[in-house]
């Protein structure tokens, strides 16, 4: 059965599983076969966990909207390499973190960041609160007498 899924997959360049009541982790692994997405619409699901480092592979990837969702994580500096992604919608997720600066990132018309509480640094059109790198911790040595 594995083999009939690159035939299938391969050649869509669409996929658009909105306004559902999906739910939990997307697994890397569905995307193994759609190497030639253009668009990816999962918005207003319930999809929780890490956004998926696999998506900054998509290298043919127009348009991505993944908002109103659980996503609690940082966004993947992976995403800076998609040279053809031009509408980014990460709006209303629980993300934390650095939001990276190079590639759709410079350009804060194309990108909507809107209801994630905890992102800081980017680009200062976005006027995100500076990111702060924390002080490495030195480990300290007890003394016992």
């Amino acid at each position: 059965m594995d083999s009939i899924f690159p035939q299938i997959l391969h050649p869509l360049q669409q996929l658009k599983i909105y306004d559902n009541k999906l739910s939990g982790d997307i697994p890397n692994q569905i995307f193994r076969y759609l190497d030639n997405l253009i668009v990816i619409f999962l918005h207003n699901n319930f999809l929780r966990g890490r956004i998926p480092l696999f998506l900054g592979s998509l290298r043919s990837l127009e348009i991505l909207d993944i908002s109103n969702n659980s996503f609690s994580s940082t966004i993947p500096f992976e995403l800076e390499n998609l040279t053809l992604l031009n509408v980014l919608d990460l709006s209303f997720n629980d993300l934390y973190g650095e939001v990276p600066i190079r590639g759709v990132f410079s350009n804060v018309s194309v990108i909507s960041l809107t209801g994630n509480k905890n992102l800081c640094g980017g680009v200062p059109q976005l006027r995100l609160p500076a990111w702060i790198r924390a002080p490495s911790k030195k480990h300290k040595r007890s003394l016992k007498n």
